[in-house]
């Protein structure tokens, strides 16, 4: 439940779907709802997950970091203590998710060791002066959707982010979520190998597998998702940097939503974003890089399993 759009799926439905795909763990998202504590949404979302099939865990969404710094750095800690192991930021998505630039400084220099920061990064003034212009000229159906968030505005977010995170003098981990720009991992790795603070980065099966192409096709509807899909070069160039290992992880960032539920709206302002994948996670990189690009099961897999735990 993002707050605006709620899943076709749940607990069991997921969960299900994650075992007949070979997914034996998964670590979904706690949600803190503004004005409520880090332990009232962490209780709130542990009952949610009682009818999960499989084993699980949390990245811990945090929306209101409104505490002075020592009693921040104390829920912290309190929720590590309780096997939270990773925060979910966001740089976009104002105002449900959104965070500025002050409340992620504040909270790298509260993280405890150990505690990962996973950020969606996308420049959200970049986002909204850009949705904005399309509004305003009236181009809002679903095929206008990539140009609303362009490549730019996450390859600045990232930047921006590990500056922060080397300004806090902290060295948080870093876990730069569902890359999907060449441009990202080429500034990725560039960064990390200069840098003191421990970045990692993930990408997903849809900016591998499709393109920008699918806004233009009869169903764009179907590729609303945040980062959209990009161009056959950055699908290539990702693909490319798996197989140099300039990629810590492959994950499904799955989130499913009906055809009914993505068809409800023409504009893409309105329309919920996320792909299923959790399933077909397995079967297509085993077919993508084993099948017909040549990797190694032995490289392959613990892209999805040693290396994410």
């Amino acid at each position: 439940d993002t707050g605006l759009f709620k899943t076709a799926d749940n607990w069991e439905i997921g969960t299900k779907a994650a075992a007949a795909g070979g997914v034996t763990t998964v670590i979904d998202f706690a949600n803190q709802i503004r004005g409520t504590s880090f332990k009232e949404a962490l209780a709130a979302r542990t009952a949610e997950s009682s009818p999960s099939l499989i084993d699980y865990s949390y990245h811990f969404v945090m929306l209101d970091p409104d505490q002075d710094d020592k009693k921040l750095a104390a829920a912290l800690a309190d929720l590590a203590d309780q096997g939270i192991s990773s925060l979910k930021l966001f740089t976009t998505y104002r105002p449900n998710y959104y965070l500025d630039d002050a409340a992620i400084l504040r909270i790298f220099r509260a993280m405890p060791s150990g505690m990962v920061a996973m950020i969606h990064c996308e420049n959200d003034s970049i986002v909204s002066s850009a949705t904005a212009s399309l509004e305003k000229a009236g181009a809002t159906g679903w095929q206008y959707h990539p140009q609303s968030r362009p490549a730019a505005a996450e390859v600045e977010a990232i930047s921006r982010m590990i500056s922060l995170a080397e300004l806090s003098g902290s060295n948080p981990t870093l876990y730069i979520a569902h890359c999907s720009t060449a441009a990202s991992l080429d500034l990725i790795e560039s960064r990390r190998n200069l840098s003191e603070v421990p970045i990692f980065c993930e990408t997903c099966p849809q900016y591998l597998l499709l393109d920008h192409t699918g806004y233009a096709g009869d169903h764009p509807e179907r590729y609303i998702l945040q980062p959209p899909l990009r161009s056959e070069a950055d699908m290539r160039g990702l693909r490319d940097h798996i197989l140099s290992s300039a990629v810590d992880v492959l994950s499904t960032d799955t989130c499913d939503y009906t055809l009914k539920q993505k068809q409800a709206s023409p504009k893409f302002t309105q329309t919920p974003g996320g792909l299923p994948g959790i399933e077909t996670l397995l079967s297509l990189m085993v077919t993508l890089f084993c099948h017909q690009g040549g990797m190694d099961m032995t490289e392959l897999l613990p892209l999805m399993t040693s290396r994410p735990a």
